[in-house]
């Protein structure tokens, strides 16, 4: 796995590392839809990005989501009943 987690440097790389996964085990992709098959909805995050292939075949939606926000918090208005922590 830390060929498309951790250890690359270039989108090749982390084909390249895709490629090696499906060489170790070839039912991979069958494994995951097996997975999300029958979700209401699935979130991915950064090392999941083939479970949205998977969820675009299976007309699942598909969200990714992020560890470390991208955008500033404050730039949203706070909803009504909610408090800043």
């Amino acid at each position: 796995m830390d060929l498309i987690v951790t250890n690359y440097r270039t989108s090749a790389d982390f084909m390249n590392g895709c490629e090696t996964l499906y060489k170790e085990n070839p039912r991979f992709l069958d494994q995951v839809e097996q997975a999300v098959a029958g979700s209401d909805a699935v979130m991915y995050g950064t090392c999941a990005g083939l479970v949205r292939h998977v969820c675009d075949y299976l007309h699942i939606p598909c969200v990714r989501y992020f560890y470390s926000p991208f955008d500033r918090t404050d730039q949203y208005q706070q909803r009504a009943g909610c408090s800043a922590l």
